[in-house]
């Protein structure tokens, strides 16, 4: 029988950089007010920090500005409402934006053990096209006592890392809690960006486990098979691969996708609700996904959005 598990996503960090007369616009899209500092940051000569959480800095003779957004700036600004951040995702790829890294995060909670990640790691059953794993702990220099370990698959500098580590440890809780968290740069950050806002909010979760378990496997080596907490985990999920190039997908192909990521969860709600009560509730997805349909959606059906 399968583990189930508590799950949730999120996005992590965010770095962008946009052109700076929109700087106020995203600003007020943020919902939040800048206080100006007397230093300057990456680079830049200017910044100042978000009340809510954040970085904004510009340099004078400069055309753009730069935000850096961590995770509980995230968390501040969005609360975990999908459609209000790819609202604010989509304001800054339309507007040309560099996205320069963002990382998206899978938490585990209470039904996994940083333990089982563990033996994985120590036995080398991390499966990566990346050259380099390492892993780093941190100890009390007093006692020696292990206060918690990262995983790291790939490098920091690289446009692609994964992050592995024991949160519930990091954050002096109680209880199991594994993060899991993908890093992304430049082309891939963007490209992972634009194939996000093309999914459905419900299906978020199953597009970031899906970038997830493209860039790596968790293998029992000795019997030649995934470790059985990862396919369970991994259960009708389909992996999604980014080449560092932006594809322009047709109509089929996207609709190819969506029947191998959706099958397994219409099937599930089939036997749930009955076809009836499943009918209605398509229905009423397809009329909130015919209100959030983009331009770019209408001509890729061959058709033009009503004014």
């Amino acid at each position: 029988m399968s583990r189930l598990f508590n799950v949730s996503y999120k996005v992590d960090c965010l770095d962008f950089t946009i052109e700076r007369y929109r700087r106020n616009t995203v600003v007020d899209m943020l919902g939040t007010e800048i206080v100006w500092l007397d230093r300057g940051f990456r680079g830049y000569k200017e910044s100042g920090r978000l009340l809510k959480g954040g970085i904004v800095a510009y340099t004078d003779n400069r055309f753009e500005c730069h935000f850096s957004l961590g995770g509980s700036a995230l968390s501040e600004y969005f609360q975990s409402d999908i459609l209000r951040l790819k609202t604010f995702l989509k304001y800054i790829v339309e507007s040309k934006c560099n996205i320069s890294r963002i990382d998206y995060a899978l938490d585990v909670k209470e039904s996994l053990k940083y333990a089982e990640i563990q033996k994985v790691i120590d036995y080398d059953g991390i499966v990566t096209r990346v050259k380099k794993i390492r892993q780093i702990a941190e100890r009390l220099s007093s006692t020696g006592e292990i206060l918690g370990s990262t995983c790291y698959v790939g490098s920091g500098k690289s446009d692609k890392m994964l992050r592995i580590y024991d949160k519930a440890k990091e954050q002096g809780v109680e209880g199991d809690w594994v993060r899991i968290e993908l890093q992304l740069r430049n082309k891939n950050a963007l490209n992972s960006v634009n194939a996000f806002l093309s999914v459905d909010d419900s299906g978020s979760g199953s597009f970031i486990l899906g970038m997830i378990s493209a860039f790596v496997d968790f293998r029992d080596i000795e019997r030649k098979k995934q470790v059985s907490w990862w396919s369970d985990l991994l259960l009708g999920i389909e992996k999604i691969y980014f080449r560092g190039e932006k594809t322009d997908r047709t109509f089929e192909q996207r609709f190819e996708w969506f029947q191998r990521v959706g099958a397994v969860t219409l099937a599930m709600a089939s036997m749930k609700y009955g076809l009836d009560v499943l009918g209605t509730k398509v229905y009423e997805m397809i009329e909130q996904g015919k209100a959030r349909m983009r331009d770019e959606d209408y001509l890729m059906i061959g058709m033009v959005k009503d004014e």
